[in-house]
């Protein structure tokens, strides 16, 4: 009772959808509209910034505030795709549209402490020992990072260097307001491969990717229900109201990379700063 859910999205008839289901789901009592959908695109800054600005002029409270867009560029792809905002598709995407929402949301957050920020990330942003397309940001400078994209331009590094970003923002936003009563975690909802993340793969990509992967016998393949499971917890659990700065994995703390030091987030920072100064 008293939740009203705000769901950006860039398909507005998902959306509708989605909010229908919600309002049919919700308890005798609770408010109405139980949610409600406006338009916003990660890909466009402009329209982030408008949803954001739009949304802080007309509620006073924020108090759970889940970033979960999210998308994977092709594993075959030869050159990084760039937005009209002139960065690589993934890391604006899955990190400085969020960066930029909350840098325009913030003082709302800490108008309605307690409040928590939930960053969905993933597992993939740990570099193994194994694993050919390591996660590395390379960020002292935006230069440093557009060369980056243009060296290693395979989709899963991209994705997963956008998933790092995400845990270390996550912790330097919970180090600048912790004091303040709002708490931030990022979150891993394990690896679920009936979604839309395998949408820029090709047909063969995405038919392995929802009825292949779904029966292989890996550990962090999960359901829609253990993502959802694993969100809630970060939400709404009482075991972590006061928690922040963690990395949260099937609904426990568990080990962030060690890449994630204050150097990687102050200059990550300082960076995702300068790249959305102009539509602050």
């Amino acid at each position: 009772k008293g939740v009203r859910a705000v769901v950006p999205c860039r398909n507005l008839a998902l959306g509708e959808s989605l909010v229908k289901e919600l309002q049919e789901l919700a308890p005798k009592g609770a408010i109405s509209p139980v949610a409600e959908c406006h338009y916003c695109d990660m890909t466009d800054l402009k329209s982030v910034a408008m949803f954001a600005k739009d949304f802080a002029a007309k509620n006073s409270k924020l108090h759970i505030f889940v970033q979960n867009a999210g998308m994977c560029p092709s594993t075959n792809q030869k050159s990084p795709v760039f937005t009209a905002d002139g960065f690589e598709i993934a890391f604006q995407s899955n990190h400085l549209g969020h960066f930029l929402m909350t840098q325009l949301l913030t003082s709302l957050l800490i108008a309605s402490a307690p409040a928590r920020v939930v960053v969905v990330s993933s597992g993939l942003h740990i570099a193994r020992s194994t694993d050919k397309l390591q996660p590395r940001l390379k960020i002292a400078t935006l230069q440093d990072l557009k060369e980056d994209w243009e060296a290693r331009p395979n989709g899963m590094v991209l994705y997963k260097n956008s998933k790092l970003a995400n845990v270390a923002f996550a912790f330097e936003l919970n180090a600048r307001l912790e004091k303040a009563g709002v708490t931030v975690n990022a979150v891993s909802p394990g690896f679920i491969p009936d979604t839309g993340l395998s949408r820029e793969q090709g047909a063969h990509g995405r038919f392995f990717m929802k009825y292949v992967m779904p029966w292989m016998p890996f550990s962090f393949i999960a359901t829609v229900q253990d993502g959802a499971d694993a969100l809630e917890h970060a939400c709404l659990s009482p075991e972590i109201e006061t928690v922040g700065g963690k990395y949260l994995a099937k609904c426990r703390e568990s080990p962030a990379s060690q890449d994630v030091d204050e150097q990687l987030r102050a200059q990550l920072w300082a960076l995702s700063e300068d790249a959305v100064a102009p539509f602050m």
